[in-house]
């Protein structure tokens, strides 16, 4: 039987309505999860059709749970994975069983904070930026002349481990936090900027950028971390608004050497110029697919395993 295998899940958001896309479209569903309570609790997860427990941070004993279930009467007809940081490893596993169709060197570059940052270096679209080892220190004269500035570790999702530096008190604070966090690490102080942020949600096909739906994020800022507390699908934006923001996306997927794959990017528009803050090669999390198709009818989780699966998904603002 034609079959998907997931790496990772959580109990809801996108990564689990994923799942439930695959079951519609009628495949089997298997599940390789490094979470206890999941399979403590499997008589929740209906649409998983098998569930596992695998240690997915490693490589080597995925590969041993893949070559146990393909002696079974199956076809893994795909490898995926909806969670950071198993998009890489999930795209990695794909092109080893010949059934891969996204583009595993661009999701590698985008996995690695630091490596996406100096694929952009020097263009307009990415914020001053340095990347910092956390055995060493810059110093305060250095550092008085950046302030404020975010410092943040290169592995965090969403506003975990972000942090906004308004003295140098707080920097060797907030380096400290992080290095706990994500020890021998390196980390990263960016340009704080001003203005409205934007997630963005594509998926590229064939080399060609579609920008699915803009949504304006209402950003609270609580005890120096940022939190997002609200969301604003825009249905018609402007039209030199959106045609510079497409232009900006355009190129920095490009200059990945993205071609294939959903990716979603937190950009601000800053002075009248867009600025990149984060980009991750897959759909956003927690609501954003229901919300794309209550906005737009478009299914967008469906669309992306369309394209995955080798076909043209629909793209069509219904």
């Amino acid at each position: 039987m034609q079959t998907i295998v997931f790496m990772g899940s959580n109990k809801s958001g996108s990564s689990r309505e994923a799942i439930r896309a695959a079951v519609s479209l009628g495949y089997l569903t298997i599940l390789l999860t490094n979470k206890i309570n999941l399979i403590t609790k499997r008589t929740e997860f209906p649409d998983i059709h098998i569930m596992n427990y695998c240690d997915i941070d490693d490589l080597e004993s995925i590969r041993v749970m893949l070559r146990k279930l393909s002696r079974r009467a199956i076809e893994i007809t795909a490898i995926v994975s909806f969670i950071d940081p198993y998009c890489y490893t999930a795209s990695v596993l794909g092109d080893e069983y010949s059934i891969n169709k996204m583009s595993t060197k661009a999701i590698g570059l985008i996995n690695d904070k630091i490596a996406s940052r100096n694929v952009l270096l020097g263009s307009k679209y990415i914020p001053w930026y340095e990347s910092v080892q956390s055995d060493s220190t810059l110093t305060e004269e250095y550092l008085d002349k950046k302030i404020p500035f975010i410092i943040k570790s290169p592995f965090s999702s969403g506003s975990k481990d972000v942090h906004l530096v308004k003295s140098y008190d707080e920097y060797l604070h907030y380096k400290e936090k992080i290095v706990d966090n994500h020890p021998g690490e390196p980390l990263i102080i960016e340009e704080y900027l001003d203005g409205p942020q934007f997630l963005v949600e594509t998926i590229v096909y064939k080399n060609k950028v579609n920008i699915i739906a803009i949504i304006e994020q209402e950003i609270t800022h609580i005890n120096n971390l940022f939190i997002v507390t609200g969301y604003d699908l825009l249905t018609r934006p402007d039209k030199k608004f959106k045609k510079k923001l497409t232009k900006a996306i355009e190129q920095i997927l490009k200059s990945h050497g993205f071609e294939n794959g959903p990716c979603h990017l937190e950009l601000r528009y800053n002075n009248e110029n867009w600025k990149l803050i984060e980009i991750n090669p897959r759909i956003s999390g927690s609501g954003m697919n229901a919300m794309i198709e209550i906005g737009f009818g478009i299914n967008l989780v469906k669309e992306t395993w369309r394209m995955k699966l080798g076909a043209k998904p629909n793209l069509t603002n219904k």
